[in-house]
């Protein structure tokens, strides 16, 4: 826990972190099965985008996930410590702002993604 608190985010991930070669929409649906339990029937690709443009090199591939099912419990692999939260889209602004006065951070990737929810 890099921030020393817990945060609210996107399910992520490493493209090939496992060590076995993969595209990145491949990595987005074990990354989101992984941390989340589902699996999704369609995915799009939204674009790559820099997090810290000034400060990092740091970029990411935001894929949209639809056709959602729940296979799984989710709460990640190994020693992640993922608490799943399901929220309606339409309550997540709201969620969001009760979640940050309760001191969690949010990371900007979902604040970011809402605008691209359509």
């Amino acid at each position: 826990m890099p921030l020393g608190v817990r945060t609210i985010e996107l399910p992520a991930g490493l493209i090939g972190d496992d060590g076995v070669p993969e595209h990145a929409e491949r990595a987005a649906a074990r990354e989101l099965h992984e941390e989340t339990g589902f699996t999704a029937s369609h995915w799009r690709d939204c674009g790559a985008f820099a997090t810290s443009p000034g400060m990092s090199s740091e970029m990411f591939t935001l894929f949209k996930a639809s056709g959602l099912a729940r296979t799984g419990p989710g709460g990640g692999v190994g020693n992640e410590d993922i608490t799943v939260h399901v929220v309606p889209v339409a309550e997540l602004p709201p969620w969001l702002d009760a979640r940050r006065s309760e001191g969690l951070v949010i990371d900007c990737r979902l604040v970011a993604a809402l605008g691209l929810v359509d």
